[in-house]
């Protein structure tokens, strides 16, 4: 075959394979084309048989916190309230102290870090007790079971981002980075109970979680977790699952 019939018989060749995906989904039984991009009013994925729903996406009013939560700084925090005190690992694995304050039913966590002695940083908080709650009636002490059936597409996971009951996507899981924890021996006065690493956690069965709704689009994500003990909402906590 000369070079030139070689050249036209493979532009053939290429035009027939062109025809022939193109034609696919017309044929009888062919499969169906790509679905359309998830929406408010489709917010499931097929996983075979089965439909796996997308995580419960709260706005920002809907989990405000009421009455309104004060944020202290830590020197104010400690004239108010009681201090507990853990030498451990703070966000970036850089060495320092905790102090978790407890003011009114909430639980501030504040970080020395040995590097900046002088500086007390506030990391985060959590709701546990029922002085305070969120605007949509969250609350501690609230029954799991009441709590799922408001909002039955909440991710229940454990503390390693195992699915409790199902699956649920577009969710990124538990972070603690934010929260005190230690490595056993690096606190001398804190009772490990046998474990190598003691995490604020540890005192929790698992956490429902949802996605908050952020109007602006620049910012982190923002999730909120029910802490769960015995079936119980044991505390409301904010924290950003990206964060390192």
């Amino acid at each position: 075959m000369n070079t030139k019939k070689l050249k036209v018989w493979a532009k053939a060749v290429i035009l027939s394979a062109f025809l022939t995906a193109a034609c696919a989904g017309c044929a009888p039984g062919a499969a169906e084309p790509d679905r359309p991009p998830e929406t408010e009013e489709n917010s499931v994925n097929q996983k075979g048989n089965d439909t796996v729903p997308q995580v419960h996406i709260f706005e920002t009013d809907e989990v405000a916190v009421v009455p309104e939560l004060p944020e202290y700084t830590f020197e104010d925090a400690v004239q108010k309230g009681e201090v507990q005190k853990l030498i451990g690992d703070l966000p970036g694995a850089a060495p320092g102290t905790w102090y978790t304050v407890t003011v009114d039913g909430v639980e501030y966590y504040y970080g020395n870090y040995d590097s900046r002695p002088e500086e007390y940083e506030l990391f985060g908080w959590s709701i546990v007790e029922d002085t305070y709650e969120l605007a949509n009636g969250l609350k501690t002490g609230m029954r799991e079971e009441d709590v799922l059936a408001q909002y039955p597409d909440m991710a229940v996971i454990d503390f390693e981002n195992n699915p409790i009951y199902r699956e649920v996507t577009s969710f990124m899981g538990w972070n603690g980075t934010a929260y005190p924890r230690s490595y056993a021996g690096r606190d001398s006065d804190w009772d490990y109970e046998g474990k190598e690493y003691y995490s604020w956690t540890d005192q929790f069965d698992y956490i429902m979680a949802a996605d908050i709704h952020l109007n602006q689009p620049d910012m982190i994500p923002r999730y909120v977790g029910l802490l769960v003990k015995n079936h119980t909402v044991a505390a409301i906590t904010f924290y950003y699952p990206t964060a390192g």
